[in-house]
């Protein structure tokens, strides 16, 4: 064999050889974006289920809100912003556990300890667009001060999952569409935001929104004539206020 053939078969093996490492990454960022899913799913379904006032997922954009028809309230906004973004880190948040059994909320430990029952992570979202922002109040409470360039969305990580796998398969999704709302339940972090209803990010699949983190019928019947991001865009577009029955307003606790 000559030299410039051995030359060209080491060229050749070694593009072979790097196109092979790449499509396992891939496989491997893939995987770790499926088992992301699958542990939120998994405790969403043992959550309990309320009502929502919201039937697809334009009416869930902040310029659409609600209010309990004859309780003198302000309408308000399930999400208190909608945004554009890829999560470009991904860093560990603390870890919790209940010394005295159930309570409203866990004592702080640190990451990584055995007794911890749920850990927290927080995803950084470089913002490339804002579809829209509450024009008043929102369920819950106020979010934090207005999204301009990135937002800091707290994220769940349960015993058994892995960090370095989530942050992985989260650093590897596609442009994804977020509805964030303040977290009440953090008083000394207003910064940070967490997902409307705990499931609402909708990462871009070949042009479709996506919504991996709900069962595929809801997932489904929430996309119903909005499957694509221009569709949202437009539904953005125009302001509603929507007058609900008094007894569907516990529904808008997943807004919080």
């Amino acid at each position: 064999m000559s030299r410039l053939a051995i030359v060209l078969t080491g060229l050749v093996a070694s593009t072979l050889g790097l196109a092979a490492c790449s499509s396992q990454e891939q496989h491997s960022a893939l995987e770790a974006q499926e088992d992301f899913f699958n542990s939120v799913r998994a405790v969403q379904s043992g959550a309990t289920q309320m009502m929502t006032p919201y039937d697809t997922l334009a009416d869930v954009l902040p310029n659409h809100q609600y209010t309990a028809v004859g309780d003198g309230e302000p309408a308000k906004s399930i999400a208190g912003v909608a945004v554009v973004g890829n999560i470009s880190a991904v860093e560990k948040g603390h870890c919790y556990y209940m010394p005295d059994g159930d309570a409203p909320s866990g004592t702080q430990i640190p990451f990584g300890d055995d007794r911890a029952l749920w850990c927290t992570i927080d995803a950084t979202v470089d913002v490339t667009d804002v579809l829209a922002t509450a024009p008043g109040e929102t369920v819950g409470e106020e979010p934090p001060t207005a999204v301009v360039d990135s937002a800091t969305v707290r994220l769940p990580l349960y015993p058994g999952d892995s960090f370095e796998d989530f942050k992985l398969g989260l650093e590897s999704l596609p442009d994804t569409v977020f509805f964030l709302s303040g977290m009440p339940s953090l008083p000394n972090e207003t910064d940070k935001f967490g997902l409307t209803g705990g499931t609402l990010m909708a990462p871009i699949v070949d042009g479709e929104l996506t919504l991996p983190l709900l069962p595929p019928e809801d997932a489904e019947e929430l996309l119903a004539g909005n499957t694509t991001l221009p569709s949202l865009v437009s539904a953005s577009d125009d302001s509603s206020v929507t007058e609900i029955a008094a007894n569907d307003t516990e529904g808008m606790i997943l807004g919080s």
